[in-house]
């Protein structure tokens, strides 16, 4: 069974203005994880392991190609731009600078 992650209900219902990239992940009979797949259009790309490594390689894919992100999920991404991997380009939302602050904080 595949179920989309990273993929909110609202934006499989519209029709993409560009590629965009889906990150899949499989499951076996009894819910265990199986694998993560990377779906670009018809085509798809082993994504790793684990989460970590899947949501990793499906980051880099939109940065390598220059592809904005998928609509519903532009703040995720902008959050793993700009609280893990430190690149400054484009705006940032206020929610995001406000939750990267709190979790400074905590030391998180």
């Amino acid at each position: 069974m595949w179920f989309f992650l990273v993929q909110p209900e609202k934006a499989l219902t519209e029709v993409p203005r560009q590629p965009y990239f889906r990150l899949l992940l499989q499951t076996d009979n009894t819910g265990d994880i199986v694998s993560f797949k990377i779906s670009a259009e018809s085509h798809f790309l082993e994504a790793g392991t684990t989460i970590i490594e899947a949501l990793d390689r499906v980051f880099k894919l939109f940065w390598l190609f220059g592809i904005e992100y998928t609509p519903g999920c532009e703040n995720f991404y902008r959050l793993l731009q700009t609280g893990v991997y430190r690149l400054k380009y484009g705006s940032v939302p206020k929610s995001i600078i406000e939750l990267l602050a709190i979790l400074g904080k905590h030391g998180t």
